[in-house]
């Protein structure tokens, strides 16, 4: 090499230590959330998504770290995120499904479990998703007996009864 020339990593050599350095983050991420670092698992998981904004593993863990906050709502998006990027991944449907139902968001539990079970989720996991949607829907109508439900988007009961009639076609 001549004086004054500079080494430029090749492209795909560049990628290497990129996915390399992201692997390593999410590495030390899991550890920190393991012994309950949360802020710094979440920034480790946070410099994950600024170079790969829908990496599934960083988006599901930051989900997790919303739900032991008790931040559901916050949840539901980095579990979507995760859900929307690989489909396929049932742990990304259950952690989705449980962060709707623990933000009190029963009915779009309800069609998005419909979509797990089209998609192939086990029977057993929704009938297990299904039980604990019947179970909240059931707990917000003993809360709010007198609500109006034309202002709100959770379930009747015949929307809960059409729901599990049609789960049962399986």
């Amino acid at each position: 090499q001549a004086t004054g020339e500079r080494s430029h990593a090749s492209p795909d050599g560049l990628q290497e230590l990129v996915q390399k350095l992201l692997h390593r983050l999410m590495q030390q991420g899991t550890e920190l959330h393991r012994h309950g670092r949360l802020a710094e698992a979440q920034t480790a998981y946070e410099a994950v998504l600024q170079e790969q904004p829908r990496h599934a593993d960083a988006n599901h863990n930051l989900g997790v770290i919303a739900l032991e906050r008790d931040d559901a709502t916050v949840g539901i998006e980095y579990f979507r995120a995760a859900r929307d990027e690989v489909p396929g991944h049932w742990q990304y449907w259950i952690s989705y499904l449980d962060a709707l139902i623990r933000s009190g968001q029963v009915w779009e539990a309800a069609q998005v479990l419909e979509d797990a079970r089209r998609a192939g989720l086990a029977p057993d996991a929704v009938d297990e998703v299904l039980e604990r949607l019947i179970e909240a829907a059931l707990a917000i109508r003993s809360v709010a007996p007198q609500a109006s439900h034309a202002s709100t988007s959770e379930p009747t009961g015949t929307d809960i009864v059409a729901l599990t009639s049609l789960l049962n076609q399986q």
